[in-house]
């Protein structure tokens, strides 16, 4: 998380959008107070408040047998494009990360990292016509799913 060299008027803006998602309200004397602080202290606070009480959910999978190295690359390539793009239409999406394993260590291939600020935005994004769709897809070219869900 870089947040140095920032305007007062990006600080404002990033400081709202920032918070406004878990509920909390920063009125424009506060911010800026928190001005005064080091940016770097500013983005560590927030970044924790908002993510308080908050559902993390993990899913990671295997490549499935029948493909090629290549069409493995490829699968995944297009499963982290579906996954990623679903932030755009789902508004219960905090967070959305997807991570290709390119390392021998590891012995998962994709990994979704992905936050809700709570149960119900959880459920409500995994029973999403969009993400019906995208999980459709990834159980044609992936397999082996492990997911955790738990509150950070």
């Amino acid at each position: 998380m870089h947040c140095y060299n920032y305007s007062i008027r990006t600080t404002f803006a990033w400081v709202v959008r920032f918070v406004l998602p878990c509920g909390k309200v920063i009125h424009s004397m506060q911010v800026f107070f928190l001005y005064k602080l080091k940016i770097h202290q500013i983005c560590a606070t927030l970044y924790k408040e908002t993510r308080d009480n908050m559902i993390r959910h993990i899913v990671m999978w295997n490549y499935k047998n029948g493909f090629t190295e290549d069409e493995n690359k490829t699968n995944a390539k297009k499963v982290k494009h579906e996954l990623e793009s679903l932030t755009g239409c789902i508004k219960e999406i905090v967070e959305l990360r997807v991570h290709i394993n390119e390392l021998s260590t590891s012995n998962m291939d994709v990994l979704l990292d992905s936050l809700f600020e709570n149960e119900e935005a959880l459920a409500t994004y995994k029973f999403h016509p969009e993400h019906q769709r995208v999980a459709a897809f990834i159980e044609t070219v992936l397999n082996n799913r492990v997911c955790m869900d738990y509150e950070s």
